[in-house]
């Protein structure tokens, strides 16, 4: 048997070289992942703190509580597409959790985070969200089948049971992504696809007055809409988003081929003499006989029933916009103004502007 000092003499050598070895591998680079993790927040009707968008040139309203829900928890209500810089479909994110922040009864913001094998290392694309929605299209959410989506008027919207359809798209341009380092990509701002006209009563001098002090016998929109689309044809915030009350809304509206037209939709009482419905869009502008009025009759009033046209500066009949706010002041003198408001939003721009006369 040979002396194990001689057998230590051939084995460090051998030794030495498999210590090296494993030091090597464990100095390697460590294996590139494939996965993108991304956060997003959604901010619905919120103003507060850096998320405040207020313009110079005017305030916007955060809207009311059903006006910002977004149903976080019913499997498949919110969708998040991914798109090419040239618009072509990149893929859908399906491993994302939302989470809402509350503030009240209703959540106003809500995180997202989420993980893609998708491949974003030129860090240029298109985040789509899509929330609320009656049903979505089958296969990949391409904008073509996007904007063909249409929603039907509930009586009952906004509510838990018939929220309001939902739709952002941000552009998203990054240096670079490092695939162990977590992307935020900000903020997206979505658009309600329902405009809101709210009819409020004053005293003789603009005052408050007691809710039981005078009422409406009548109270109607006279032509509506009856379906809508979900999402408008703007495939980019920048055609929506301006910070800029004349400008800071979807300048067009989106209108299926058969809206199915209505007659005299009832307001709807919400409170300290405020009335309100909220429909999809309506265009006014050349509709003739058919352009939208409101109908009102006060009561034990000796004033007769009288029609209210909303016009701009033009004169024109003013076309009824998703995320837009019209309210109507009426005093006890039977006079009305209007004001057109954009929602004051950090992301669910509501975004009104012009300061339209009546007749």
């Amino acid at each position: 048997m040979k002396p194990i000092n001689h057998i230590l003499c051939h084995l460090l050598p051998t030794l030495m070289v498999l210590a090296l070895t494993s030091c090597s591998k464990s100095d390697s680079p460590a294996p590139i992942q494939d996965e993108v993790q991304m956060s997003l927040t959604l901010s619905v009707g919120e103003v507060s703190g850096d998320g405040t968008r207020a313009p110079s040139d005017g305030e916007y309203n955060p809207g009311d509580a059903w006006e910002n829900y977004i149903d976080v928890f019913k499997p498949g209500n919110v969708r998040v597409v991914l798109l090419n810089p040239d618009k072509s479909y990149l893929g859908e994110l399906t491993d994302f959790i939302i989470t809402p922040v509350y503030t009240g009864d209703v959540s106003k913001r809500y995180t997202l985070t989420a993980s893609t094998k998708l491949d974003l290392s030129s860090g240029k694309f298109k985040v789509m969200v899509l929330a609320n929605w009656p049903s979505y299209p089958e296969g990949d959410l391409t904008l073509d089948k996007v904007w063909a989506q249409e929603f039907t008027y509930q009586p009952d919207m906004p509510s838990q049971e018939h929220p309001i359809p939902l739709y952002g798209i941000k552009d998203v341009a990054l240096d670079n992504i490092e695939y162990d380092i977590p992307v935020n990509l900000g903020r997206i701002h979505l658009l309600r696809a329902v405009a809101k006209i709210e009819v409020i009563l004053k005293g003789s001098g603009g005052e408050d007055i007691p809710e039981d002090d005078w009422t409406f016998d009548k109270l109607q929109l006279t032509h509506y809409n009856n379906k809508g689309f979900c999402a408008p044809e703007v495939s980019s915030e920048d055609e929506y988003v301006k910070d800029n009350w004349l400008d800071d809304y979807v300048s067009e509206v989106s209108i299926p081929a058969d809206p199915e037209p209505k007659e005299s939709l009832e307001f709807t009482p919400v409170g300290d003499n405020r009335y309100v419905v909220y429909i999809p869009e309506y265009k006014n502008q050349g509709a003739g006989t058919n352009a939208a009025k409101i109908l009102v009759k006060i009561a034990d009033s000796i004033f007769p029933e009288k029609e209210i046209t909303i016009i701009d500066n033009r004169y024109q009949p003013l076309d009824f916009h998703r995320n837009v706010w019209y309210r109507i002041t009426i005093n006890k003198k039977f006079e009305a103004s209007v004001d057109v408001i954009p929602y004051a939003v950090v992301d669910l721009d509501p975004i009104f502007g012009v300061n339209p006369k009546t007749k």
